[in-house]
């Protein structure tokens, strides 16, 4: 939809559309049955329900959700409040907002997973309305999800990533939250103190990735996003949220792997990979990559073989990418890994292991006891990532290991695949 036509269409009524029709805005459902996602009441609000996705259908997994945002000038939150536009169609609704600068687009989609269960998918769009100026703003969103049958003893944590929230019921159903690319999530129990409560108030709040682990309790939580909007521009932010399905992380192992297992010189079964020799590698400073800042790297033992494995995973969106990757040794003992990431081009024969270099860990996973690593780093868009396992000694005994918390790669397959409109092998297991 074209955001900036549809807003010159609505806007000599805008006010008096808003007033003369709140009464009846605000109630719409859409449905892949026996999958509902319904937002309630006789005004807007974020009042909400989920419904047929799980053994007793009847049962309501979702009471509220919403948005909120704010601009830098602005002393609290504000809600977006009620719509000038809504249309509820089969399994799709859009609503829209014009909120003083900018123009927000939600579309709303739910798919019945067949478990039972379900999730709905919102895609927020926000367009500039200034052709000249661009600007900064704070953007929230809000899930109270009540996994039945016993809300009231729930329990959350974090799965991989700080965008990603699993929360579990005691009797076996769960959800998943996601707010992919967040920069914050918060969690805070139900009544006074809720994450509703704080964005409704009348001061600043910011998230700070806190309230998990929680429960047993009744769990409400949300995702902030720091958005800039160029002149004349957009930006999307996309929601999962879902019920006895694992969507929010992506797509079929065959598209996306959770966790590559592999055995060095030989690669993986999960993931296309090639093996061979390295000439010289990375040297060790005890320092990981992240998104936000890289590690630098320094080559040694320039003449000497190390074994690897090689793997590569493409940036499909047209944003950055925030790739994270963890790397555990299988074998019991006798096994020093290490793990990095390489962008478009690995030349391990080169003798220069330093030759698009894109960040990893200066850390590695020892004998003996092995331990664990992890690193996050960039990938542009379109751009390809290539990870690499190899020894830090010659001559190391055969090793299994495994490469995992590629969420950032995931979630991107995700949004890429939904958009695409190929929502047809989604994994239902649980992570």
């Amino acid at each position: 939809m074209d955001v900036r036509r549809t807003l010159a269409l609505w806007a000599p009524s805008l006010l008096t559309l808003a007033v003369a029709a709140a009464p009846g805005l605000g109630q719409g459902t859409i449905t892949d049955p026996p999958a509902l996602f319904q937002r309630n009441g006789p005004t807007f609000g974020i009042d909400a329900d989920l419904k047929g996705v799980s053994s007793l259908g009847s049962d309501d997994h979702l009471t509220a959700v919403g948005w909120w945002y704010r601009l830098a000038a602005d002393s609290q939150e504000h809600r977006f409040g009620i719509p000038f536009s809504q249309q509820y169609s089969g399994d799709t609704s859009t609503l829209l907002w014009e909120i003083g600068i900018f123009v927000a687009e939600e579309v709303s989609t739910i798919v019945d997973t067949g478990g039972p269960s379900g999730l709905v998918v919102q895609r927020l769009t926000l367009t500039n309305l200034l052709a000249v100026v661009g600007y900064e703003l704070d953007i929230f969103h809000m899930a109270d999800i009540d996994v039945r049958p016993n809300f009231g003893n729930d329990s959350a944590g974090l799965t991989w990533t700080r965008d990603h929230i699993l929360i579990t019921d005691p009797l076996g159903n769960y959800a998943q939250y996601r707010g992919i690319g967040a920069d914050d999530y918060l969690v805070r129990p139900f009544g006074i103190g809720s994450v509703a409560s704080m964005l409704d108030d009348a001061d600043i709040d910011d998230f700070d990735s806190t309230g998990l682990p929680f429960g047993p309790g009744d769990v409400t939580a949300g995702f902030q996003w720091k958005i800039y909007l160029p002149p004349g521009g957009s930006a999307s932010i996309t929601v999962v949220f879902s019920v006895n399905d694992n969507a929010p992380i992506g797509c079929p192992l065959s598209v996306c792997p959770y966790q590559i297992t592999g055995i060095l010189g030989e690669g993986s079964a999960d993931w296309p990979s090639i093996s061979g020799q390295q000439i010289g590698r990375v040297q060790l400073d005890a320092t990981n990559s992240t998104c936000s800042q890289l590690r630098p790297c320094q080559t040694i033992n320039q003449t000497l073989s190390h074994q690897f494995d090689a793997y590569a995973f493409t940036n499909p969106s047209e944003l950055p990418l925030c790739l994270s990757a963890g790397l555990e040794v299988l074998t019991p003992s006798g096994c020093d890994l290490q793990l990095h990431a390489y962008l478009d081009t690995y030349v391990p024969d080169g003798g220069n292991p330093c030759l698009g270099y894109l960040g990893g860990s200066g850390q590695a996973t020892g004998v003996g006891v092995p331990s664990s690593l992890a690193f996050s780093t960039q990938i542009p868009p379109s751009g390809r990532a290539i990870l690499v396992v190899n020894q830090v000694q010659t001559g190391a005994p055969t090793c299994e290991y495994r490469i995992s918390s590629l969420q950032g790669y995931c979630s991107a397959i995700f949004v890429d695949r939904f958009e695409s409109g190929d929502t047809s092998a989604w994994s239902a297991a649980v992570p």
